[in-house]
């Protein structure tokens, strides 16, 4: 008997099918089972008519018509058609059939019509209509018959799309996503009916549904940006169903009002199935859905869900509201509750922006902030896009989330300012009467876009009291903020750490932690990063780095850990890798920040960490060039707080003193307003550059009457120790000496003996040489750590008439003008000169003016 060549008993193809190459190579790989899964008229059957012309090995094709039919029914189809192709004799057949009669082994039987025919391949198309047990015995009958090869088209799961399947055999799935057409597919469809549709558009529209791809492409007005009508698409679908026999009509009462309330959700559940349409048979009817092609099941196990076909769940919603009009809202309300306890948030809040239900949106916005922040900014941003001010003045916690999103953004800046001040006037009209969960939500919003449009005492003030209600609220209260809490604590505390209470801010992070962990919610790591940046700034680097360390277990979500949410846990990581003199390494960190820098309120305080990592590379110029560009470019920015300030002048100042330039970091510090504490241990640096000892130990002792951090203390006792063992004061340097190396060894802190000349770190080092104790020594000569203060001569103290004496020297060139200029004689003024050449060093008067310039007296 010749063996015939192809696939036997294969369907017609269309003439409009587009040939799918993608698609075939997959179905001619060597596993041994191929299930092509998709729902009705996604193209399976074409899809594999195509590959049975396509293909030179033998085979056959059996359509399976008939619901649960059984492996006795198959063997004989597959056996009819083995005959009809010419694989077997009708003798064969004949025997067969005999024997499926009298001893119903089916398995065994088309073993051996198998072993006659030598290798086959048999296309099994609507194999979804065999009845589970039937699928899963041929399963085992490819595991056990090497010569056979399965090509199966199904419509929903079943045992052949199971994992375990692929374990008992090598299996390929084309799943339905693979299914639908492409833009490219979409395009040479298009061009074989010669239409004007944008294949692009085409294939947005029908969801790539092959039926509704082909409809459209041959009805209709063409598909483009200015039409796109898909009633076409729609009336193919209803027509397909039709000409099945399975039309929507034709279902029962019971049937119908189950598929038209459940069309409401993307996604469904049996339960959410169940609640919607009020049947408690929700997984047993989704079945029949999805065997009747309206859509799938997917996933396994807690993750399986059902989806409708894109546009059945349209037809189904447009018949919704047609038959069902008064209760379409209330059915989507149940599903964006449901979406929202189900981490869905943005699917939440979309559909309650599309019923028109912003009370609803604002409890989603409530309960999901930061996931709608984080991944879902663009979008919330555009749903309401067209929402007017006037609406948006009624619900604070909208506004106030979509001024976050406008500020991330350096484009939208003006618009933010314009929301925030929205939402303080909301929340305050709100707040009379609220309850206790709703006045600390209100409170804290109105603190941080106080904080964010830079009324940093309004902010403050707004903290204390949405920090004094989170103190206090019922176990009741808590719960009613549920998932917002930690977010709450974050923003009161980050309004403390610009406002200086640093203290209550630790306190607000390290809450934030303790309820976002009880809530088992990411927004504790959050709070986790703003405490370890907050523990790093104030200078206590061993609790940073525990608090860091906690963080690098924890598992982040996506962009987390390098966006707003995990920025101070890196800025701790820099400045811990600052205190091992590790330049590379904070950089490092810092670096994954600099797509964030132009919006980001944390700014200041990164430009800062540069600043460091710059002077550690002796590039004190180039930083100070960077910083003031950086001050210039935010200085539009009005949310800069007075402690922000001072932050940045103080840093300035430093790098105005590591360039030599000690008279300009003295003016800095000398700024307007009452001096910090941060400033006056700035300006006894400048004086113990200068050899100003005693105005070094005269400013440090100043400094202690001020409110320090844990950084700035070490820092006025490092200059403090360095300004008495520079005038020889050994008893008092013995005294407070050990004291101030062991504060440096116990918080981990090094850097402030990089800000003190070289003289003064090598006496310090001294120092800690004769204490003998290898901890304090350890911490003083920390590997590579260095000045980066240059050792600078003494600024000459003139009189008030020789620096008078000094301007006129700079303006003239002779005793005479001088003497003129002052009503004095030239003798006079000679005498005045041999004064100021003596205490310059210098023996004329073109020196005297190099000197003068160069240090800055004649600014002075």
């Amino acid at each position: 008997m010749t063996r015939p060549a192809g696939i036997s008993g294969a369907p017609r193809i269309p003439a409009a099918a587009v040939l799918r190459t993608r698609l075939l190579a997959l179905l001619e790989t060597d596993d041994a089972l191929h299930v092509v899964r998709g729902p009705a008229g996604s193209g399976k059957t074409v899809l594999l008519a195509q590959w049975a012309a396509s293909t030179s090995g033998p085979g056959v094709w059996v359509t399976i018509d008939r619901p649960q039919t059984t492996a006795s029914a198959l063997v004989r189809a597959i056996v009819r058609a083995c005959s009809s192709a010419g694989f077997s004799s009708p003798a064969v057949v004949s025997s067969v059939e005999a024997a499926l009669d009298v001893r119903g082994e089916s398995w065994e039987l088309l073993a051996d019509v198998v072993g006659e025919a030598g290798e086959i391949r048999v296309v099994i198309d609507d194999a979804d209509q065999l009845d589970d047990e039937t699928l899963t015995e041929l399963v085992d009958f490819v595991r056990r018959t090497p010569a056979v090869r399965i090509v199966a088209a199904v419509r929903r799961t079943s045992p052949l799309t199971e994992p375990g399947t692929a374990l008992a055999v090598d299996t390929t799935i084309i799943a339905p996503s693979a299914l639908a057409f492409t833009g490219a597919e979409t395009a040479a469809l298009v061009a074989r009916t010669g239409s004007a549709h944008d294949p692009q558009l085409l294939a947005e529209l029908t969801g790539g549904l092959a039926i509704a791809v082909r409809a459209m492409a041959v009805s209709g007005e063409p598909v483009t940006a200015e039409n796109a009508d898909v009633e076409p698409a729609l009336a193919a679908i209803e027509s397909y169903y039709s000409l099945r026999g399975r039309s929507l009509d034709e279902h029962t009462a019971q049937l119908r009002r189950f598929l038209l309330t459940t069309s409401v959700a993307e996604v469904l559940t049996a339960e959410l199935a169940s609640e919607l349409s009020g049947d408690p048979r929700g997984s047993e009817l989704l079945d029949l859905v999805e065997a009747d092609g309206f859509g799938m099941w997917t996933g396994f196990d807690s993750s399986r869900v059902f989806a409708y076909t894109t546009l059945v769940r349209e037809l189904l919603q447009r018949d919704l509201r047609r038959t069902l009009p008064d209760e379409v809202d209330g059915l989507f309300r149940r599903v964006a509750r449901w979406s929202l306890e189900h981490d869905r948030p943005f699917s939440a809040l979309s559909i309650a922006v599309g019923i028109g239900d912003l009370g609803l949106a604002s409890d989603v916005v409530r309960h999901a902030w930061l996931q709608l922040l984080a991944s879902h900014g663009a979008q919330a941003r555009d749903l309401f896009a067209g929402t007017s001010l006037l609406t948006l003045r009624k619900y604070p916690l909208i506004t106030m989330m979509l001024a976050l999103i406008f500020n991330a953004s350096g484009l939208h800046r003006a618009r933010a300012v314009q929301l925030f001040g929205l939402a303080i006037i909301s929340a305050r009209a709100q707040r009379a009467g609220a309850s206790a969960p709703d006045r600390a939500l209100l409170r804290t919003m109105e603190s941080a876009s106080l904080r964010v449009i830079g009324r940093f005492n309004g902010a403050d003030e707004a903290a204390l009291d949405a920090f004094d209600i989170l103190q206090h609220l019922s176990p009741a209260d808590h719960d009613d903020l549920d998932r917002l809490e930690p977010a709450l604590w974050a923003h009161v505390g980050t309004t403390f750490l610009y406002t200086g209470r640093i203290e209550e801010a630790t306190t607000c992070f390290r809450a934030g932690i303790a309820i976002g962990d009880a809530l088992q919610r990411p927004s504790a790591l959050t709070s986790l990063a703003l405490l370890a940046g907050t523990l790093a700034l104030h200078g206590d680097i061993g609790g940073a780095q525990a608090v860091c360390r906690e963080a690098d277990v924890r598992v982040w979500p996506p962009r987390w850990k390098n966006g707003y949410a995990g920025s101070l846990y890196q800025l701790a990581q820099a400045l811990i890798a600052l205190e091992f003199a590790d330049p590379d390494l904070a950089e490092e960190r810092i670096r994954g920040l600099d797509p964030h820098r132009e919006t980001i309120e944390h700014w200041p305080l990164i430009d800062h960490v540069d600043a460091m990592i710059s002077l550690l590379r002796g590039q004190p110029g180039v930083a100070l060039n960077r910083l003031d560009e950086s001050i210039h470019a935010h200085r539009k920015r009005s949310a800069t707080s007075p402690q922000t300030l001072q932050r940045l002048a103080s840093t300035r100042a430093l790098l105005q003193l590591a360039s030599g330039d000690s008279g300009a970091a003295s003016r800095t510090l000398a700024g307007p307003g009452k001096r910090s504490g941060g400033a006056i241990v700035g300006q006894a640096r400048v004086a113990l550059s200068r050899g100003d000892h005693a105005g070094a130990l005269r400013l440090t002792v100043l400094a202690r009457g001020e409110a320090l951090s844990i950084r700035q203390t070490t820092e006025a006792d490092v200059i403090r120790l360095a300004a008495l063992l520079g005038t020889g004061r050994d008893a008092e340097a013995q005294e407070v000496g050990a004291a101030t190396l062991t504060f440096l060894a116990d918080h981990g802190l090094a850097f402030p003996l990089a800000l003190i000349p070289p003289a003064d770190l090598l006496a310090i080092r001294e120092f800690a040489a004769t204490l003998g104790r290898d901890e304090l020594v350890a911490i003083a000569t920390r590997p590579g750590l260095r000045s980066v203060i240059p050792d600078q001569q003494p600024i000459p103290v003139l009189s008030e008439r020789e620096r008078v004496v000094l301007q006129e020297l700079l303006r003239s060139g002779s005793v005479a003008d001088i003497a003129a200029a002052l009503s004095v004689s030239p003798n006079t003024v000679k005498s005045q000169l041999r004064s100021i050449y003596r205490k310059l060093s210098v023996t004329n008067r073109d020196d005297a003016i190099a000197i003068a310039t160069t240090r800055h007296l004649d600014r002075r």
